[in-house]
């Protein structure tokens, strides 16, 4: 397959864009491409996040009431917050997270 073509074997246009986008690293997707293709992903993780600090709260409730204060809870929602910074042309969020979570290690 050539440079502009995708291999047959991607069943989601997303995948093809992906792929372009990668083997083509002048070609940036634009703001409404790069939702199109990464919402439900992103929507996902986030629904994922959710569902573990609700299992963690129900765990906390049904727990004996001694529960240890946990750093991995607190490095979360630090995370969070980075993620919810306000958007700047200059922000790097994936590396900041980088950084949050290797400095806690």
């Amino acid at each position: 397959w050539g440079q502009n073509s995708a291999p047959s074997f991607f069943p989601d246009s997303r995948l093809i864009i992906k792929y372009i986008t990668l083997n083509q690293p002048n070609n940036m997707l634009s703001p409404k491409q790069t939702l199109d293709t990464y919402y439900l992903e992103a929507r996902r993780d986030l629904l994922e996040v959710a569902a573990l600090l609700d299992r963690y709260d129900e765990a906390v409730k049904n727990s004996d009431g001694s529960v240890a204060k946990d750093r991995r809870l607190v490095v979360l929602r630090e995370a969070m917050e980075i993620l919810a910074s306000p958007d700047h042309a200059n922000s790097d969020r994936t590396k900041q997270l980088l950084e949050h979570f290797s400095s806690i290690s």
